[in-house]
């Protein structure tokens, strides 16, 4: 048997290259890149298409899935391309239109015209004007029917071995209508568009499974959490991170993805912490030393001045890793609207996730860690393995709260199932 990996070995490519730009440019070199590969997602590009003809929903559903209000259209001053698509019963979409996640500008919906309008009136034409090998994944919308030139679109789209998510919208109106019904059955009635979908579109090659059924307007109801689903496991890994990442919208399977992600990111920010505390030694604490030496005083001053400068490090990092995981997790600052709407339990739950920097007792007292014993230590491996399981525990917590709240808000908008649907929509 082999001898035992250390902790210091396990840190792949990414920690021998830091300890190359210790070499080349310094610790505070190594510092910066390593804040680089954890921001890195953010530079990946993914470009989706969303078609369909006038009237279906294309603008709102691009509102939806980036988890912005139709209302926000008027906000054309975001320079980003992060706006509210415009939406209307008209066509709107006259030219390719992009939008982009609001924290994520390299991840771009476009809002391209129907097929079979006057502008791209043939396959033909709308393939060489859209530019379908310029895009990753396809979204194809109708709120009716499919035409045959947007089966064909969509076969064209398989034949280029790229992927496409035929989606069927306003499901919420068909519920209205259905409810009109002396008895309405609303998972019969899911059950017939499915049906009535897929005996149009199978002798395309489209699989039933391909088919999903969602409301722009009601995202926790339905089908969306499973298109969502749907489009991250079509994409490349370093894809489904950033945009994984950049969703707003949450389903349990979407925050246990999130939580993954941020798991297997802990150790790149545990060291760019330890290289923190590197940096603040080489600016701060040896100069310190130097003069005193010189002065032939006592260190021992110094010494509690640089612990107590290094546990202000630690509340530092620990606050914004916290608040990061927060906001990707979905969980409400604390004195927002939607924190006081929550449940007492689940407000008592949300404190801990709101760390006071100038609080030394926080972490002791919600999660029974003494922060001395972290920049007491002196090998990396032991100070980077010490902030890892915090950031790992406070992980399990908010997954776990975060899963609750979904588990809280299905309650409320739970759709009946065949055998209860005569009873509770009457």
């Amino acid at each position: 048997m082999g001898k035992a990996q250390s902790k210091d070995e396990e840190y792949s490519e990414e920690f021998q290259e830091a300890k190359r730009q210790i070499e080349e440019k310094g610790v505070a070199g190594a510092q910066a890149m390593m804040r680089e590969t954890l921001i890195g997602w953010k530079d990946i590009k993914i470009k989706i298409g969303v078609t369909g003809n006038a009237g279906v929903g294309k603008s709102s559903f691009i509102n939806a899935i980036r988890g912005i209000d139709d209302e926000d259209e008027e906000n054309d001053d975001d320079k980003s391309g992060a706006r509210a698509a415009k939406t209307g019963q008209i066509e709107t979409t006259m030219k390719p239109a992009s939008y982009t996640y609001p924290e994520s500008p390299n991840i771009t919906l476009m809002d391209l015209p129907g097929i079979g309008t006057p502008t791209y009136p043939d396959l033909d034409i709308y393939c060489e004007r859209v530019g379908l090998e310029t895009y990753d994944t396809f979204m194809i919308l109708t709120s009716t029917r499919c035409t045959k030139l947007e089966l064909e679109l969509a076969q064209k789209i398989k034949s280029m071995g790229k992927s496409f998510f035929l989606i069927r919208t306003k499901i919420d109106q068909d519920k209205k209508n259905e409810k009109r019904r002396k008895k309405p059955d609303i998972e019969a009635m899911l059950k017939r568009i499915r049906a009535y979908l897929y005996e149009i579109v199978k002798d395309f090659g489209i699989r039933e499974d391909e088919i999903f059924l969602i409301s722009n307007h009601k995202r926790d109801k339905w089908e969306f959490s499973r298109l969502v689903e749907a489009i991250l496991g079509k994409l490349p890994a370093h894809q489904k991170e950033a945009l994984t990442l950049s969703l707003k919208i949450l389903s349990k399977d979407v925050v246990i993805g999130k939580v993954e992600i941020l798991r297997s990111q802990l150790w790149k920010a545990s060291l760019i912490f330890h290289l923190t505390i590197v940096v603040e030694s080489e600016l701060y604490f040896r100069p310190m030393l130097d003069i005193l030496s010189a002065l032939s005083i006592d260190h021992d001053e110094s010494k509690t001045a640089h612990l107590a400068r290094s546990e202000r490090v630690v509340l530092a990092f620990l606050g914004r890793r916290t608040e990061f995981f927060r906001s990707q997790l979905g969980l409400p600052e604390e004195d927002s609207d939607e924190f006081e709407k929550m449940k007492p339990k689940f407000q008592e739950r949300m404190r801990k996730f709101y760390p006071n920097e100038e609080d030394e007792s926080f972490w002791a007292r919600c999660f029974a860690i003494d922060i001395s014993n972290i920049t007491s230590t002196c090998r990396p491996s032991g100070r980077l393995t010490k902030v890892e399981k915090i950031l790992n525990r406070v992980l399990d917590e908010m997954q776990q709260l975060s899963l609750d709240l979904l588990d809280e808000a299905a309650t409320h908008t739970q759709e009946p199932r065949t055998g209860d649907a005569k009873q509770s929509e009457t």
